[in-house]
């Protein structure tokens, strides 16, 4: 989903500029935005479920959840 650049920015003033999960500086050209609840789960993109992050722990937030919803 592609967040509109004012709500990015938004994300980020609130945050201070830091990864809201490990608190690295972000760049708005680098920063991504992150559902705290997955649209999958019933979340919403509202931006109360909505966070601004690094790449690196967007990844990990995805890989995580992908990890515990995979049947072997």
């Amino acid at each position: 989903m592609r967040v509109p650049k004012k709500i990015k920015e938004q994300l980020l003033k609130q945050a201070k500029g830091k990864c809201e999960y490990c608190g690295i500086e972000l760049y708005e050209r680098t920063a991504m935005v992150d559902h705290k609840i997955p649209l999958s789960k019933g979340g919403s993109s509202d931006i109360e479920n909505l966070a601004i992050c690094c790449q690196k722990c967007n990844i990990l937030r995805q890989t995580k959840y992908l990890e515990a919803h995979i049947v072997l």
